[in-house]
């Protein structure tokens, strides 16, 4: 997939926590259909810059673009609805909910919209959908306009091919998942959302290898279908594995950033994060 454009660009980001200065001058840009990781010790300020980005935390000073909006002062639904979504460290996902209950709270966000032709799962072309379809096909268009039930009903098909598990356990209540099913729900609970750009903080956190191999891959699998991604991880040679670029921040400050391919074989960050 070619890399036009950045979809996400922060400059002189800075956060502080009363007298603590959480992000010093932080400067990121990720590129639309990327794979970005941010990699780093703990306490160096990944998951502070993930939730400056969503809007959870408030920024001091600097500034956040979404393509060329500045969302620096946004409130966190309102980001949400344009297309950041954040799956949290921890996954948060509602226990005494079923899966599918978790899934459908994901699509709240969820409005009519035109729709890829190429995006729509052929579980869910209706007669009408089928129409369209051979509509805009004749037009040499790409895209059709979708009700926002179809939409739903279009990511919920993507999500149960994803996580195939998630569809066998549909009705289940979701804090009876194992951990790597929950992280699964909680990335479906995302993807409910149409993000334009994915963020993720520790999606592997606390998985068995497995598990984190075959997330992993799911992961992969978004970004070829034009999802981008914006990744915190502690799991630095697995993350460098898929990205396309990555930073490295320590005690709030980038201090090292470049194409995954070559920090991966970088003898600073071996020694720091990947062991000797």
């Amino acid at each position: 997939m070619s890399k036009m454009t950045h979809i996400l660009k922060t400059q002189n980001l800075n956060v502080s926590y009363g007298a603590i200065q959480a992000l010093k001058n932080v400067d990121i840009t990720v590129k639309e259909g990327s794979i970005t990781a941010i990699l780093g010790a703990n306490g160096g300020g990944k998951s502070t810059l993930l939730k400056t980005i969503s809007g959870i935390v408030k920024a001091e000073s600097g500034t956040i673009e979404f393509f060329t909006k500045n969302i620096t002062k946004q409130a966190p639904e309102i980001t949400t609805k344009e297309g950041i979504i954040h799956v949290p460290e921890g996954r948060q996902i509602f226990g005494d909910l079923t899966v599918n209950e978790n899934l459908m709270i994901g699509a709240f966000t969820v409005k009519k919209g035109l729709t890829r032709i190429d995006s729509i799962e052929p579980s869910v072309i209706t007669p009408d959908i089928a129409s369209r379809i051979k509509q805009a096909s004749s037009e040499t268009v790409d895209s059709i306009i979708m009700t926002r039930k179809e939409i739903i009903q279009n990511n919920l098909a993507k999500v149960y091919g994803y996580f195939p598990v998630l569809h066998e356990r549909k009705s289940q209540i979701a804090q009876s998942l194992s951990g790597g099913e929950q992280q699964m729900l909680a990335i479906g609970r995302a993807l409910m959302g149409t993000p334009k750009l994915l963020i993720l903080d520790e999606p592997s956190l606390g998985l068995a290898p497995l598990i984190v191999k075959n997330i992993f891959q799911i992961l992969t699998q978004l970004n070829q279908k034009g999802i981008s991604i914006l990744i915190v991880e502690q799991n630095a040679l697995q993350t460098l594995k898929i990205a396309d670029y990555a930073y490295v921040i320590q005690v709030g400050k980038i201090i090292k950033h470049g194409k995954a391919k070559d920090l991966i074989s970088d003898p600073e960050l071996i020694e720091a994060y990947l062991g000797k």
